[in-house]
């Protein structure tokens, strides 16, 4: 998998301004995160959600990035409604974004099916 894997998935991203480099990086951390034991390998199997379970991961880290920036340059330009991202949410939350909480359900099917906790 790779960055234009990313943008086929999610095309709503603007590929003209995308950061690349980010997005490789948070790939890299997802693909820790979702590991083959617990998630199965697509090599492998054709049911595995590996692959889509580590580009929505990606996908919410990449988003709230994207929220956290904007909101901070709001701030810069003393634009209102910029508001500082509470401390200890701008990655850890889940649910902030609709691509965290689909990995999210789809964690939990999959440790419904497994017995094994994420």
């Amino acid at each position: 998998m790779d960055v234009q894997d990313f943008l086929e998935q999610f095309p709503e991203f603007d590929t003209k301004n995308v950061n690349s480099d980010l997005i490789e990086l948070y790939m890299k951390t997802a693909q820790k995160q979702c590991r083959v034991e617990v998630w199965g390998d697509p090599e492998v199997d054709s049911d595995s959600l590996r692959n889509e379970a580590i580009l929505y991961l990606t996908a919410h880290r990449y988003l709230v990035r994207l929220e956290t920036m904007a909101r901070l340059a709001a701030i810069a330009a003393g634009a209102d409604g910029g508001t500082m991202p509470q401390p200890g949410m701008i990655e850890t939350d889940l649910k902030t974004t609709s691509y965290g909480a689909f990995y999210l359900n789809m964690a939990s099917r999959l440790s419904l099916a497994t017995g094994f906790p994420l």
